[in-house]
């Protein structure tokens, strides 16, 4: 039986994260520390619903979408397929109409994003995807599609076309994944957002895991 391999592509919260230009930035506090006499260590952290990796509930988009204590969860755990597509600068059908993506699939994009990612400045040129292949995977009727920067929309847009395709269709959209040190291929994907009443989105922690280990494993 080999060992199962366990992939962490969740960004560290800290007061250093990168964030989306206008949201809020991570402050970290200690109201309560052992250093300075109390019992035990607690801390006060502030940040914004869509903060690192994180999960778009379909209320981040449309006012009465469904929230983040809503969404079904099946969407966010199972087998899931990674593509590369590491050199352009969008993802466009053409990119996309001839991969291997059908109904209920949950679909990650690997990009130079992840490069991307380890940069102390945010970069406005991120790898985003297209209104048009955002229509493309919604008429699919994928489950959850997941891109390793901010957003998947182009920065500056004015429509988020694709914001609006896939949570119209009520389809889940993970950003700020760091897919740097994974492989094209299929995985088993645990993407576990905070449980927030009425919240439009929320950080979460994303692991991959290998789908040949996990038949191993059992």
């Amino acid at each position: 039986m080999d060992e199962m391999i366990y992939y962490d592509v969740t960004l560290t919260i800290g007061e250093e994260l990168l964030v989306f230009p206008g949201d809020p930035k991570v402050k970290i506090e200690e109201p309560m520390s052992i250093s300075k006499g109390d019992v035990a260590n607690v801390s006060l952290i502030s940040f914004g619903s869509h903060t690192g990796t994180h999960i778009d509930a379909p209320k981040h988009f449309y006012d009465k979408g469904k929230t983040i204590h809503e969404i079904d969860m099946n969407r966010l755990i199972g087998p899931a397929k990674v593509f590369e597509i590491m050199d352009k600068n969008f993802i466009g059908i053409e990119d996309i109409k001839n991969l291997n993506i059908n109904k209920g699939d949950r679909i990650l994009f690997k990009t130079k994003n992840s490069e991307y990612l380890k940069e102390k400045e945010f970069n406005i040129n991120f790898v985003y995807l297209s209104g048009e292949a955002a229509k493309y995977l919604a008429d699919k009727e994928i489950l959850t599609i997941g891109i390793d920067y901010f957003s998947v929309d182009k920065f500056g847009s004015a429509e988020f076309p694709a914001h609006f395709f896939l949570l119209g269709k009520d389809i889940l959209i993970i950003e700020g994944l760091q897919l740097s040190e994974v492989k094209a291929g299929e995985y088993f994907m645990t993407a576990l957002p905070l449980k927030l009443k009425d919240g439009n989105g929320s950080p979460a922690r994303v692991v991959l895991m290998s789908k040949t280990n996990i038949f191993d494993a059992f």
